[in-house]
């Protein structure tokens, strides 16, 4: 009788437990929209889509972070949600399958729809690579937005191209840029574009170590090729350690005009 009292309590615990697993069929489902570019599933992973950046619907302000959709940022999450929500992914790992923050890195599918693909078709978000990860699918990202930019759709319906000297205002804005580099530095994993003089204020293109090998196979020394030349390029303003900065992903962000 010791026995069964005990085991009783113990059986009622596993059942317990089991009823709070997420049924196998539901792991991969979408309980929740975060943004433009990330989900999390029932399972309780974050899923972060590979290749792609969406506008920003919150900001930090502090040690906190406050609503404040960037533009476009609504859409890209309507957008989403009316992709993803309730439905069950079929997820592709590159080389790197989570990010510092634990969150899965993936391709995204719901059937036939590559979702990374389908956003920046729609306008509702740029080409990005980290490597290792990005190459598999970075021609067909890169024409998928093309094909945007062409038919002006979403970001790049109102995209204006600003000076390198009104950066400062556009923080956090996905804009296009048009000036002359002043000067470049390379130093260990990063290579600079200075679109003015130290204090000025002025607009600070930035290429990594890691985003340098697709500037080598178009024959361009990030260094050398832009200095001293007339510009266009495009991506997402941020508030850099001396002034604002943009990251250049791909040589197909900037393009010499003169």
């Amino acid at each position: 009788m010791r026995m069964n009292r005990l085991f009783i309590p113990f059986f009622i615990l596993l059942l317990a437990l089991a009823g709070c697993r997420v049924p196998l069929d539901k792991e991969l489902v979408v309980r929740r929209i975060v943004d433009g570019d990330t989900v999390e599933l029932y399972n309780g992973k974050m899923v972060r889509y590979l290749g792609v950046d969406t506008p920003e619907t919150r900001k930090r302000a502090g040690d906190r972070w406050v609503y404040s959709p960037e533009p476009y940022a609504i859409e890209a999450m309507d957008y989403n949600r009316k992709l993803v929500l309730n439905k069950k992914l079929d997820l592709e790992f590159d080389v790197r399958e989570t990010d510092r923050y634990g969150r899965w890195l993936a391709y995204v599918r719901v059937g036939e729809v590559l979702v990374n693909e389908r956003l920046l078709r729609e306008g509702l978000a740029w080409y990005v690579e980290y490597p290792p990860n990005g190459r598999e699918y970075r021609e067909r990202f890169l024409s998928a937005q093309q094909e945007a930019r062409d038919n002006s759709r979403g970001i790049w319906k109102d995209l204006h191209a600003i000076s390198p000297h009104e950066a400062g205002k556009h923080s956090g804005e996905f804009c296009g840029v048009k000036g002359r580099v002043v000067n470049t530095a390379s130093h260990p994993g990063v290579v600079y574009l200075y679109f003015g003089e130290k204090g000025e204020g002025a607009l600070t293109a930035v290429i990594h170590a890691d985003n340098l090998e697709s500037f080598v196979k178009q024959d361009i020394s990030a260094a050398r090729s832009y200095r001293g030349s007339e510009v266009e390029l495009f991506g997402k303003i941020t508030d850099g350690r001396y002034g604002p900065e943009v990251t250049l992903y791909h040589p197909s962000q900037i393009k010499i005009i003169e």
